[in-house]
């Protein structure tokens, strides 16, 4: 489990947030990564989270509004325990966690 001190992503430079977004973007679709996270209210939530295709199911358009631009300081991924697609922010995440796959575990 990888904990963060408190800010850090809003300290980071704008290449640092672009790698660590890009960082656990990949280890969110290799499979599944727990993520702590603060909500807007305060409560600090812990999320089953993943991206892999195979897993997630496709996405079902609801509605015939259009779909709003990506905002990058968010993170779109499903929720394996609620089995829904949840959002987090980059800058409240407090820990990220994942096992390594059998195959490149180091002996």
């Amino acid at each position: 489990m990888k904990s963060f001190e408190e800010n850090w992503y809003s300290k980071a430079s704008p290449a640092e947030q672009a790698e660590f977004r890009q960082w656990l973007k990949e280890h969110l679709q290799m499979g599944p990564v727990n993520v702590v996270f603060r909500k807007a209210d305060g409560e600090v939530r812990d999320m089953q989270a993943t991206l892999k295709s195979g897993i997630v199911p496709l996405y079902e358009r609801k509605t015939d509004r259009p779909k709003k631009p990506a905002n990058i300081e968010t993170c779109a991924v499903y929720d394996l325990n609620k089995k829904e697609w949840r959002s987090f922010r980059y800058d409240r995440i407090v820990s990220v966690g994942f096992d390594l796959d059998e195959d490149i575990r180091l002996k």
